[in-house]
């Protein structure tokens, strides 16, 4: 995975924010650990910090703070958990800079992998969030310039990120599974992604989804 990162922590469950701090010191040093998140900000701006893991809490203003931990005072990509959230919140949080919203369902490996990826870059969200970035309204209209995809491709990936199965992506397109499974190999190799759900998140990188 390279090389130890600066990790900083905050959530208000003492429970949950040790099993965070265990997992995630297995692979990366943890240099601050607090349970207002509020205090995060105060704390990186003391040492250098790589990434901040932050537990959503009903009590703080969440794209307030992402936005204040990734402004040039502080500067550091953000990963946020949370329980629930809405679609409007989510394209909210991730509008003002969050590198990756995940579930605090995550598993162990599912945690240090979008840590690993939010650490080169990208933009890391939730399988279980991504139908709540379009909800039910998602037409081609809403992709932006294509790039080298073709508008075949950008309408399968407008269902993809809706989280529509193989089978259900030919059904709405009127054609078959096998087509799918040719425009999603093409959708892949075009973004240097593998599997769907690094497609939907490199679309989101690009600009590709509003």
């Amino acid at each position: 995975m390279g090389a130890r990162a600066r990790v900083a922590v905050a959530e208000r469950w003492s429970v949950l924010r040790r099993g965070l701090v265990d997992v995630l010191a297995g692979a990366h040093e943890i240099v601050a650990d607090v349970d207002d998140s509020t205090l995060l900000a105060p704390a990186i701006a003391r040492q250098a910090v790589d990434l901040a893991v932050v537990g959503d809490d009903p009590d703080v203003d969440l794209p307030t703070l992402v936005a204040v931990l990734g402004s040039p005072a502080v500067g550091v990509p953000v990963i946020v958990l949370c329980d629930e959230i809405e679609g409007d919140r989510l394209r909210t949080v991730l509008r003002t800079g969050a590198s990756g919203v995940l579930s605090k369902k995550v598993d162990d490996a599912g945690l240090l992998d979008a840590v690993h990826r939010a650490l080169r870059g990208e933009r890391v969200v939730d399988q279980r969030f991504l139908p709540l970035l379009f909800g039910d309204d998602l037409e081609p209209t809403t992709l932006r310039d294509p790039g080298p995809l073709t508008a075949r491709e950008l309408e399968v990936l407008a269902q993809l990120a809706r989280g529509a199965s193989n089978r259900e992506i030919a059904a709405t397109l009127v054609v078959g599974e096998s087509t799918v499974k040719t425009h999603l190999g093409r959708i892949y190799a075009k973004l240097e992604v593998s599997g769907r759900h690094r497609a939907v998140g490199r679309a989101l990188e690009l600009g590709l989804l509003s």
